[in-house]
């Protein structure tokens, strides 16, 4: 998640890595390499990698079109001193995949994807060493993302590229009065949709301003956190008309606000526990208002709502953990009363020129709750045993009707045992039966996967090179996620297994 692909720290030697795996379910490959090397206060920094893999293989035997193809480089510089750094970076990301058909709600042939994203990014921190501006952090990208669908013959049957300019100064402190640290600053987000192929959405641009802040405060035995968001949103399609089909299409702005506050009470110097509050927003994006068109990708016709309103509801959850030496657990219940919830919904019909799925945006009051565990305990120094549950419901708000796309209980659990250099481990990952569905949409049955790995790491001067052997899905079964929208075509990977090795280098 965070790549720093632009440097931020000077290091006095030159550091790398260099890997590469293969796996078994389908045939792929990847090999990589980064580098960073520091000349006088510069810091140069680049990565390369290419991963390649074909029709993956399932228990139910090979998904013909499921290959996929990815290219990826990044390079960056930044000059770093005591008070200040700048820099800058450029990434680009090639993917190319195939879309299996050949059934109802699918293309005939299948289809393939081309995408790429083109990325420059600039970025920059100055440190004044003060309790009133500690530092002081500007950010800024822009982003030119492009994804073409192709159908057998070679014909585009969809398009998009995406334009997006965002940035933001965050000014951060230290303590200043009875504030322990905190963080306020501003931030915009410019996005150009164009769209082509036999799509009917209108190309828009849209455009986001915020400002916020966070700030934590102590008080004897409790902590607070304190956040605030204000946004300013304008949405303006190109094709200002009356659709027949999705409502009128018209230039859309917003203002919103979210606001949180967390309280954490220390009950001993090992135990905690804590209550958080919080009113979220949340603006609908362009394809939420406008969309009108096969997004083939996904296996659905995919229609907007141009009258929705902006996302909102009250959030609240409690919390308890305790941290001891050798064990930790976490305990958590939430519950989000929404007054105005964005949903993509299936409505059973059926666009025969595609002959894929219609999915039609809504805006609905919905209740969700539900609770999460989570236990790391280290049984000697050599046994570590996690494991983690959630559970989460979703209801159309005053009915026991289910909302789409929630996930069912699930859970994971791992054993690992650390002999010298060598880790060995063993894990599975369950769901329960998800039967709580809205309409049109599928349920799913239960399933249990194992899974089993080993890893070796050595020491050569400067040198450590890492070995790993992973067996995902031991006994080859056949299970299926419910989130997906292709869980009735696609099961997911059957038995894999997967070697890896990486070499680090400080020279």
């Amino acid at each position: 998640v965070v790549r720093g692909e632009i440097p931020t720290l000077m290091h006095d030697h030159i550091l790398g890595s260099i890997g590469g795996y293969g796996e078994t379910a389908n045939s792929g490959y990847l090999g990589s390499v980064m580098l960073e090397v520091p000349v006088n206060s510069f810091a140069l920094r680049g990565e390369l990698s290419r991963r390649r893999s074909f029709n993956v293989q399932t228990p139910v035997g090979k998904l013909d079109n499921s290959y996929s193809d990815n290219f990826n480089y990044s390079f960056g510089t930044s000059y770093i001193s005591d008070h200040f750094m700048i820099g800058g970076s450029f990434r680009r990301f090639e993917l190319d995949y195939g879309v299996p058909g050949g059934f109802i709600g699918a293309h005939p042939k299948g289809v393939d994807i081309n995408m790429f994203r083109r990325q420059f990014n600039l970025k920059s921190e100055f440190h004044f060493h003060s309790s009133f501006i500690s530092d002081v952090r500007i950010n800024y990208s822009r982003v030119l993302y492009r994804h073409k669908e192709f159908e057998a013959s070679g014909a585009i049957g969809s398009e998009f590229k995406v334009a997006t300019d965002l940035g933001h100064v965050n000014v951060e402190h230290d303590k200043v009065g009875f504030l322990q640290r905190g963080i306020f600053g501003v931030s915009f987000e410019h996005r150009d949709f164009d769209i082509g192929g036999f799509v009917f959405t209108s190309p828009t641009k849209s455009l986001n301003l915020s400002t916020y802040l966070y700030e934590t405060v102590s008080a004897g035995k409790f902590s607070f956190e304190i956040g605030a968001r204000y946004n300013f949103d304008s949405i303006d399609p190109e094709r200002k008309e009356i659709d027949d089909r999705i409502g009128e299409i018209k230039k859309r702005t917003f203002n919103t606000y979210s606001l949180s506050i967390s309280a954490l009470y220390e009950l001993s110097s090992k135990v905690y526990a804590g209550i958080n509050v919080n009113k979220s927003s949340r603006v609908p994006t362009i394809e939420e208002l406008f969309s009108r068109g096969p997004h083939l990708a996904a296996y659905s016709y995919e229609i907007g709502n141009p009258a929705l309103e902006d996302e909102r509801g009250i959030g609240t959850e409690l919390f308890v953990y305790h941290k001891f030496k050798n064990l930790f657990w976490n305990f958590n219940i939430f519950r989000n009363d929404l007054s105005y919830y964005i949903i993509p919904r299936n409505t059973g019909e059926t666009n025969f020129q595609t002959f894929l799925p219609i999915y039609q945006t809504f805006g609905v009051a919905a209740l969700l709750y539900g609770a999460e565990f989570q236990l790391d305990w280290d049984i000697t120094n050599r046994v570590r045993v996690s494991t983690s549950v959630s559970y989460t419901r979703g209801n159309f708000k005053g009915s026991d009707k289910s909302l789409p796309q929630i996930p069912p209980l699930k859970g994971k659990l791992e054993v690992n045992h650390n002999f010298s250099d060598i880790l060995f481990g063993l894990n599975s990952e369950w769901a329960a039966a998800q039967r709580n569905v809205d309409d049109f949409e599928e349920s799913t049955p239960g399933y249990i996967i194992y899974n089993w790995y080993a890893q070796y790491s050595i020491s050569t001067g400067m040198l450590i090179h890492n070995f790993s052997l992973n067996i995902d899905n031991i006994l080859d079964t056949k299970y299926r996620n419910h989130l997906s929208r292709v869980k009735s075509i696609m099961p997911e990977a059957g038995r894999n297994f997967r070697f890896t090795y990486k070499l680090f280098f400080n020279l």
